[in-house]
């Protein structure tokens, strides 16, 4: 291959020359195309912090006033968020609040800046509180959780509110809690059962739960008269009568002792303090010691119905039942346990003070038992109440632990238990 000519080469030269020439204007427009760029981007940027850090000085913004006849820990609020939002020098804030003050706050600045000068504004605040706030608390956290509903929840709510602020910084969740505890029962259960995670929702839950037990309760029949039958009208008193033994007349029932009381001889035991079996005086516990079963009659002394009154045998098999039975009282040394009456289980208590099975009436229509309607019979309870009784379940089929048995029970209204196993 033959060598290149001078002419030749210096053609190559000028050539690549150029090439450069024109690759190194390429190089500098870009450069110059970047740095146009970042300095938009930077402006932009800029420009937008500006307009979020600081609100147009065009924006007007009423300064709150304050007269000295209300709780001053708004006002204050108030004039923090104007100040930050205008940025308020701290040498002009006391200057400002004290120019929107009237009536009685004003005056009081006048003898304040006679008497200390103008103080810096965390002074100013700590004496307008002080005076125009309410009393001085020593435990505003201690008040906050003694505060309770009293009436409705929104008033609850409101005295609740007015003292948060005051009670210092405190999580969302002990606000909460000290929220919901104040509710009181039943409500602060139904609350606590939702398991509310702010203060707002925990409110808004009490106010809805509130409004839901008004339209049940509004809605709702009037209640039934359960338990005992109203206390009888006072009698005369009856002039001091002998011994109570010496007025009974003794008789026998399958082959124990009952004895027949009128209602007289009953006031009188009752007078004296003396148990309704024997003439000992009637204590706690005393039922251990008397083992006695008797028949109170407690029939009015006056009552027409002689034919019925006259025949011990129909007294002595009238139902008997306990107060505590009847009246569904509870106490440790009361023995219950479950049966099943029917195809429904129910909750039976074993009273010894019983003379028959008695079965609630509400209990009683789930079993789909026959009732046998009673007429007029009524069952006589240990403190001298008769109550009415609707009929009789005869030969009614119960299981206790798988054991079957039959028995007649008899309808009542009890109030604290399905069914009452008596002796």
């Amino acid at each position: 291959m033959a060598e290149p000519t001078t002419a030749e080469l210096a053609a190559l030269i000028s050539k690549l020359t150029s090439t450069v020439e024109s690759l190194q204007a390429k190089v500098d427009s870009l450069q110059l195309d970047q740095r146009a760029d970042s300095s938009s981007t930077q402006r932009d940027r800029v420009t937008h912090e500006h307009h979020n850090d600081r609100p147009p000085r065009f924006q007007k913004m009423d300064f709150p006033k304050f007269d000295g006849k209300s709780d001053p820990l708004a006002f204050l609020n108030r004039c923090e968020s104007y100040f930050r939002q205008q940025r308020i020098a701290e040498e002009e804030k006391v200057w400002m609040a004290s120019y929107n003050l009237e009536d009685g706050a004003q005056l009081w600045y006048m003898q304040l800046q006679r008497d200390e000068g103008t103080p810096p504004w965390r002074r100013f605040s700590e004496l307008l509180n002080t005076r125009f706030g309410p009393p001085l608390r020593s435990n505003p956290l201690g008040e906050l959780m003694a505060c309770k509903r009293t009436g409705s929840v929104i008033d609850f709510q409101d005295r609740f509110e007015a003292l948060l602020p005051r009670a210092g910084h405190l999580s969302e969740t002990q606000k909460v809690q000290i929220f919901t505890a104040g509710l009181q029962p039943p409500l602060s259960l139904d609350v606590e059962i939702h398991n509310p995670q702010t203060l707002v929702v925990a409110m808004s839950l009490a106010r809805k739960l509130e409004l839901r037990d008004q339209c049940a309760a509004a809605s709702a029949p009037p209640p039934r008269q359960r338990g005992l039958l109203p206390t009888p009208p006072p009698r005369q008193a009856l002039p001091p009568p002998g011994p109570p033994a010496a007025t009974t007349t003794p008789a026998a029932v399958d082959g124990r002792q009952v004895k027949r009381l009128s209602q007289s001889e009953m006031e009188e035991r009752r007078r004296l303090g003396l148990c309704f079996n024997c003439n000992e005086r009637f204590s706690r516990g005393h039922n251990r010691v008397c083992k006695h079963i008797f028949l109170l009659d407690l029939a009015d002394d006056d009552d027409g119905d002689d034919t019925e009154q006259s025949d011990p045998d129909a007294a002595a098999d009238e139902p008997q039942i306990s107060v505590h039975a009847i009246a569904g009282i509870r106490t440790s040394e009361t023995m219950q346990l479950g049966i099943r009456l029917g195809d429904v289980s129910l909750l039976a208590l074993l009273d010894s003070g019983s003379t028959h099975n008695f079965v609630a009436a509400e209990a009683a229509s789930r079993t789909q038992l026959r009732l046998q309607p009673g007429g007029k019979m009524q069952v006589t309870v240990a403190n001298g109440d008769r109550v009415p009784c609707p009929g009789v379940y005869h030969g009614a089929p119960f299981s206790i632990n798988g054991e079957a048995f039959a028995a007649d029970f008899y309808a009542l209204p009890l109030a604290g238990y399905d069914v009452v196993l008596g002796t």
